[in-house]
């Protein structure tokens, strides 16, 4: 009987153990998968920094990327085109027309060549100062006339005289016909005093 009661009394201490450390082992386990639950989202939460932050390995292809030099963007402004600035063309000198004679200083404007026969002029004085027409058949070069006082000899040798008129006022005009029958070589000229050595006179060469 005794022995029979104490193991009764041992199995109910034994419960009694149990049941008391039940609470605290519950508790444990509790906390256990806490702690495995937890471990888990850091390791997810570590995984996914990872895959979205950049490893050591990608620093130096980053700071070569960085340091390579982007080329200036090309300016796309039009520069305007260049404006066309037209040359003024030199006009050249008119010729002479055929039946006018124009006087100027110091300068005796008429067609270097003439057609024989007898031939009809209009004398224009264009210059400022008073001026005259007369001329010669001459085989003499101008250089060569006969001069005096520094004027040519109208009445010297090698030089026959073909016309002669008054004098003409600066804007005056005269007409005159001129006999240019004979070929060959005649000079015009004006002979007031200092004309022609002024270079005022002009080689004319009579054609058939």
């Amino acid at each position: 009987m005794t022995l029979v009661t104490s193991c009764c009394a041992g199995r109910q201490a034994k419960r009694t153990a149990l049941a008391a450390t039940g609470p605290v082992r519950q508790g444990a386990v509790v906390m256990h998968k806490t702690i495995v639950a937890t471990s888990v989202v850091l390791m997810l939460s570590l995984a996914g920094c990872g895959t979205s932050a950049s490893s050591p390995s990608d620093a130096p292809h980053l700071a070569a990327a960085s340091s390579v030099p982007v080329a200036p963007a090309r300016s796309t402004s039009v520069s305007p085109a260049p404006i066309a600035v037209a040359t003024p063309v030199a006009s050249a000198s008119p010729s002479p027309a055929a039946n006018v004679i124009t006087l100027s200083e110091w300068k005796v404007s008429l067609p270097s060549t003439i057609k024989a026969g007898k031939a009809t002029f209009t004398i224009d004085n264009a210059g400022i100062a008073e001026h005259e027409l007369i001329g010669f058949r001459s085989n003499l070069a101008p250089g060569n006339f006969p001069m005096v006082k520094g004027d040519v000899n109208e009445d010297g040798k090698g030089i026959v005289q073909v016309t002669d008129g008054d004098n003409i006022a600066p804007g005056g005009a005269q007409t005159r016909t001129i006999d240019l029958t004979k070929p060959g070589t005649y000079v015009f000229m004006c002979n007031i005093p200092g004309h022609f050595q002024q270079g005022m006179y002009q080689v004319v060469t009579v054609t058939r």
